[in-house]
């Protein structure tokens, strides 16, 4: 019976990481309580999905409270900037970076990244993890996205 529940355990804890991160294709839905606070921001801000990078929709748990976030990989309809709206479980705001909002070394414009992917990282006051976006230029420049006391930061990693 002890050995039965820590196989169970050990399962679902290598289920709930595989939930973790998930990457989605532009043609999948994104989750259902993610869907109209997408829909109401990209109609007041004029922004549309972006199809240029696969995946262009990213889950994971980008502020870290423990539940699963989304991250889109967008375009400003007007501008044609491009850049990443994070839109939180558990938080009403929707956070926009690049797409006309300057964010470190990765500018306003995010025209330039040619792969993004999630990579979990452990805060280590809080001992909780947190997932990142890793955002790359082939042969060139890269950096992290990362959200900290609040809002999100740039770090970069190579030019």
């Amino acid at each position: 019976m002890i050995r039965l529940s820590y196989v169970i355990a050990g399962s679902l804890c290598l289920a709930f990481t595989a939930a973790r991160a998930q990457t989605t294709s532009s043609n999948e839905a994104l989750p259902s309580w993610s869907q109209e606070r997408w829909t109401a921001f990209a109609a007041a801000h004029d922004f549309k999905l972006s199809t240029r990078l696969t995946p262009s929709q990213l889950i994971g748990d980008f502020d870290g409270d423990g539940t699963a976030d989304v991250a889109l990989f967008v375009e400003q309809r007007t501008t044609h900037k491009q850049g990443i709206v994070f839109i939180h479980h558990a938080q009403t705001a929707t956070v926009v970076v690049g797409a006309g909002v300057i964010l470190g070394n990765g500018g306003d414009n995010f025209e330039w990244v040619d792969r993004w992917s999630i990579h979990t990282q452990r805060a280590t006051r809080a001992r909780t993890r947190i997932d990142t976006l890793l955002l790359e230029h082939e042969s060139s420049a890269s950096g992290i996205v990362y959200f900290l006391k609040g809002r999100y930061r740039w770090k970069q990693l190579g030019d």
